[in-house]
């Protein structure tokens, strides 16, 4: 493969280094942010890695009292955080 195809492959699909943060460490991240709000934690969680960030959502499959967050894979920092009470 010529460079230049490598260099357009890297931006379609690009490769992030291996998560520093656990799953578990993310979660209880959003947890302790979502107790702070007083945000009700309902169960099932999904998360998923997307673009070097976990992606979080509360209460999965369920319309209402969901939280949402954005936990960076690297630093652990919450990129973005919300509940939705309906």
């Amino acid at each position: 493969m010529n460079k230049f195809f490598k260099s357009i492959k890297n931006l379609v699909f690009p490769t992030y280094p291996e998560p520093k943060v656990s799953t578990e460490e993310a979660l209880e991240i959003l947890k302790s942010l979502a107790d702070e709000k007083g945000w009700t934690w309902r169960e099932p969680v999904e998360i998923n890695s997307k673009r070097g960030k976990w992606m979080i959502w509360t209460h999965h499959g369920i319309r209402g009292v969901n939280v949402r967050g954005e936990i960076d894979q690297q630093t652990g920092e919450i990129l973005e955080a919300g509940f939705m009470p309906r």
